[in-house]
C-alpha cells in the first residue's frame, strides 16, 4: 500500500472514531417492543384467548407497569377471539419479559393470584381462567394476605365451586355443632361459613343477618367494626342490606361479601340465597348491582378484625 492510500486509511478510520465518540454515527439498536400490536415480543406479557398460547393475544409492555383493570382492552391479534375483550375472557398467558407478572381475578390486584416468572408461559388457573381481571409487573406487592382478602378469596372459591344451599348449611352444621335444616334462609349462614374457612374465630357466627348489622344490639363488635354506607368497602367486608330502604334499622334483611370494589356504592359481591342476584336462591354467585340500586338498599359493612 503507497503512502497515500495509508494516509487515507488512517483518516477514515479516526473520523469514524471521532464520529462514534460524538453519537453522530448511530449503531444498530435492538428492536423495541411495541404494545398491542398482536405479536409476542421480547419484553412484554402477553394473554391468550385459547389454551396453550393459542388463539388471538394481546401484548402489553412491561416498562409500561401494572395493568389495575383489564377492562378496556381487546384480543387483537390473529386467531380465534380478535376482537373479544380481553378482561374474563383470558385462557393462557406468556411471559416473555425480565419481570415476574402476576395475574388477579379482580381489578387493583385482589382476589385469586397466579405469578409467573420472567420467560414462563402456561394455562391459567382454574380459578383465573375467563375470569382474570388485572395484572401487577414486579413481585407482588405483599406476601401477607390480610385477612379480609382471606375473606374474600375464600368466598370466591365457593362460587366458583357453585355451592348450594344445602351444601353451605351443612358446611355451618359441621363446623358450628348446629342443626339448620335445609329450608333454613342462609345468606348469614354462608357468610359465617365463609369467616370460618378465612380463618376467623369459631365464635364468630350467626345464621342470623342481625349479626353483622351494624344499627342492630346483636352486632358482634368482638369481631367486627362496622362501617356505614357511604365509604369504600374493602375485599371481605360483610355487606348488610335492608330491602325496605330502612338504612339505620335493627332489621338487617341480607349480607353478602365484597371481593372488589371501585367506589363506596360500585363494588362486586359473592352472594348466596339471593334470587335477584344470582337468578335463583339455591346457590353461591358473584354479582353486583348498579349504584343508584346500592343507594337506596344498602346499610353498611361489618369488616372483620384480625
Amino acid at each position: 500500500m503507497n503512502h497515500n492510500a495509508t494516509r487515507k486509511l488512517t483518516a477514515a478510520v479516526g473520523a469514524i472514531i471521532a464520529g462514534l465518540a460524538l453519537g453522530m454515527i448511530a449503531l444498530p439498536s435492538a428492536h423495541a417492543a411495541t404494545a398491542r400490536n398482536g405479536v409476542c415480543e421480547t419484553g412484554e406479557f402477553c394473554l391468550y384467548y385459547a389454551a396453550n398460547e393459542t388463539g388471538s393475544l394481546v401484548d402489553f409492555v412491561t416498562a409500561g407497569g401494572s395493568v389495575p383493570d383489564l377492562t378496556p382492552y381487546k384480543f387483537v391479534g390473529t386467531g380465534s377471539g380478535k376482537g373479544q375483550a380481553v378482561r374474563n375472557n383470558a385462557h393462557s398467558v406468556r411471559n416473555k419479559s425480565t419481570q415476574t407478572v402476576t395475574v388477579y381475578y379482580s381489578p387493583n390486584y385482589g382476589g385469586a393470584s397466579q405469578t409467573f416468572a420472567p420467560g414462563a408461559s402456561g394455562n391459567l388457573s382454574s380459578a383465573l381462567v375467563n375470569n382474570e381481571a388485572s395484572f401487577r409487573v414486579g413481585a407482588p406487592a405483599s406476601t401477607t394476605t390480610t385477612l379480609g382478602q382471606k375473606v374474600a378469596n375464600a368466598a370466591t372459591t365457593q362460587a366458583n365451586a357453585n355451592l348450594t344451599q344445602a351444601g353451605a348449611i351443612k358446611l355451618y352444621n359441621t363446623y358450628f355443632g348446629t342443626s339448620w335444616g335445609n329450608s333454613t334462609p342462609w345468606c348469614a349462614i354462608f357468610a359465617s361459613d365463609v369467616l370460618h374457612q378465612a380463618g376467623m374465630s369459631t365464635k364468630a357466627h350467626s345464621a342470623a343477618a342481625d349479626y353483622f348489622n351494624g344499627y342492630s344490639p346483636s352486632f358482634d363488635k368482638t369481631y367486627f367494626t362496622w362501617i356505614p354506607a357511604g365509604s369504600t368497602p374493602r375485599p371481605g367486608d360483610i355487606a348488610v342490606w335492608n330491602w325496605d330502604g330502612a338504612l339505620k334499622s335493627t332489621d338487617g334483611q341480607h349480607v353478602n361479601i365484597v371481593v372488589s370494589a371501585t367506589s363506596a356504592y360500585a363494588f362486586t359481591f359473592v352472594t348466596g340465597n339471593s334470587p335477584s342476584a344470582c337468578g335463583t336462591a339455591g346457590s353461591v354467585c358473584q354479582a353486583s348491582y348498579s349504584a343508584s340500586q346500592t343507594k337506596q338498599v344498602l346499610m353498611g359493612f361489618a369488616r372483620p378484625i384480625a
